[in-house]
């Protein structure tokens, strides 16, 4: 009988603690912080005062608060590859990851409409979504394809050329593909250091750089210059050493449009010893292990730094004149949403022969802005998207007079 009644006070109290825990799970709201959701302010804008402009404030601060979220999952002591951003069509989608949100003010200021909001995001979901997305970086744009050109000169003093594809290119390849860049083929490379390129064209010309990257369908051209400069010998222990400053210049390109996106200088802490007058390729291999990773953050943080908020897209328009464009066409893509900072934000570059290039500040990725263009339709007029890129779309323009 005592055996009976313990056991009967087992299972009610079992039942108890299950009761409890049930209930503790349903006074949980889901859209309380804690249940796997977390509150975030952000603050959204956009240029005008109108409904329209009000309207794209509150999807910025949307937009900013999941970005805002996503960089929970971010360790700023990680490798490079943590530092990529959440993904455009993750920011377009903004709205699937917030429960719900308070709008705490909306006010306007030299012609900017603002909107701060309190949003909470579905944390669990986003990072989900997040984890995923890295599984997709490798054959995304935000692990754009990269080529590395870069040039030694041992010498800054003589009259001998730098020469290309030396330990420095070598070492930075090595080390980019370490951490999962998708760098172009070797044998383009060598392709590519074959060309009868002059050395100015090799330094100085990067918009013919950036095109013959873009030739190998390279998203993103890495240019460096590392060079030494011979300070003279001095006696060290009764031995000649001879010093060399040693310094490193890097500029990022993106490939398809010759933005430069980033240019920064570097060099050694120290200066240099050889036991000889030539500076060797070990002074360059020490130059480029000293640097390397902080190239590899900067150069990376450029490419995300382009994708965070909004793209400049390049839209180049076929069959198409300035009239057209600015009287009918303009007017039309000022309403479609996605397009950031109001008239401000489409720049017409150049128009010849009914053909013209137009930078668009786009707040999503290129595919969405190729969608876009498929289903517009103005005044009689309708859009053929003929080749993307990266960040670049040719549209033929169809009818009109």
């Amino acid at each position: 009988m005592s055996h009976r009644r313990d056991r009967l006070i087992h299972v009610w109290a079992l039942i108890t603690l299950m009761a409890m825990l049930s209930a503790v799970a349903d006074a949980q709201s889901p859209d309380e912080p804690g249940a796997s959701v977390r509150s975030v302010i952000a603050e959204g804008r956009a240029a005008g005062t109108n409904l329209l402009a009000k309207d794209e404030a509150l999807q910025d601060a949307k937009r900013k608060a999941v970005a805002q979220a996503c960089g929970e999952f971010i360790d700023a002591g990680t490798k490079v590859e943590d530092y990529e951003v959440v993904r455009d069509r993750i920011l377009s989608q903004a709205l699937g990851y917030i429960t719900r949100y308070n709008v705490k003010r909306e006010w306007e200021e030299d012609d900017i409409s603002y909107c701060e909001i309190v949003a909470y995001i579905q944390m669990q979901q986003l990072e989900h979504d997040w984890r995923a997305a890295f599984s997709q970086l490798r054959e995304d744009q935000d692990n754009p394809r990269t080529m590395i050109i870069f040039t030694e000169d041992p010498d800054t003093t003589d009259f001998i050329p730098p020469k290309t594809g030396g330990a420095t290119q070598k070492r930075f390849q090595s080390v980019f593909l370490k951490y999962g860049a998708d760098l172009i083929d070797s044998d383009i490379s060598e392709e590519v250091r074959r060309r009868d390129i002059s050395l100015a064209e090799l330094t100085n010309n990067i918009s013919k750089l950036a095109a013959m990257a873009s030739s190998f369908k390279a998203d993103m051209l890495v240019i460096g210059e590392a060079a030494a400069v011979p300070l003279g010998s001095t006696d060290l222990g009764g031995t000649d050493v001879y010093r060399f400053e040693l310094s490193l210049n890097v500029t990022v390109v993106q490939a398809d449009s010759a933005r430069v996106l980033a240019s920064d200088s570097y060099g050694l802490g120290s200066l240099h010893l050889e036991s000889g007058p030539n500076c060797t390729d070990k002074a360059f291999r020490k130059l480029a292990d000293e640097n390397v990773e902080k190239v590899l953050k900067g150069v990376f943080d450029a490419w995300r730094q382009r994708a965070s908020s909004h793209r400049i897209m390049q839209v180049v328009f076929e069959n198409c004149s300035y009239r057209t464009f600015s009287k009918t066409i303009k007017p039309a893509l000022m309403q479609m949403r996605g397009v950031q900072q109001g008239a401000e934000g489409i720049k017409p570059r150049e128009f010849v022969n009914d053909t013209g290039a137009v930078d668009i500040y786009w707040a999503f990725d290129i595919d969405l802005l190729a969608d876009k263009f498929l289903d517009l339709e103005v005044d009689g007029l309708t859009f053929e998207v003929t080749e993307k890129t990266g960040d670049r779309l040719h549209v033929r323009v169809i009818g009109g007079p």
